[in-house]
């Protein structure tokens, strides 16, 4: 007879809102069942191995975090944040030369 797999979750650290230009942030998440996970993002954004996010540009991006389970472990539902990247803000000086 075989064993039941126990259910696990996975949380994403959630974010302030950000905009086009902002410095590279880091996202952190967890499972409860302290195994490994993934993180990747869709939309005008990059990430690394170390979870820090690049903002490609202006628009909407999802953060994807997923384990896959094991011979304990049932594969995690998704977890998904969704933000919104604002356009960064335009400065216009006029500079008299005359």
């Amino acid at each position: 007879m075989l064993a039941a797999k126990e259910a696990q979750t996975v949380k994403i650290s959630r974010f302030p809102s950000k905009k086009y230009g902002d410095k590279p942030f880091v996202v952190t998440a967890k499972a409860s069942s302290k195994l490994p996970f993934s993180i990747f993002v869709n939309g005008p954004a990059s990430i690394d191995k170390k979870g820090k996010i690049t903002i490609k540009g202006a628009g909407m991006v999802r953060v994807f975090a997923v384990q896959m389970g094991n011979e304990q472990f049932m594969p995690a539902k998704p977890e998904i944040v969704t933000v919104e990247i604002a356009k960064a803000s335009l400065l216009v000086r006029a500079v008299d030369k005359t």
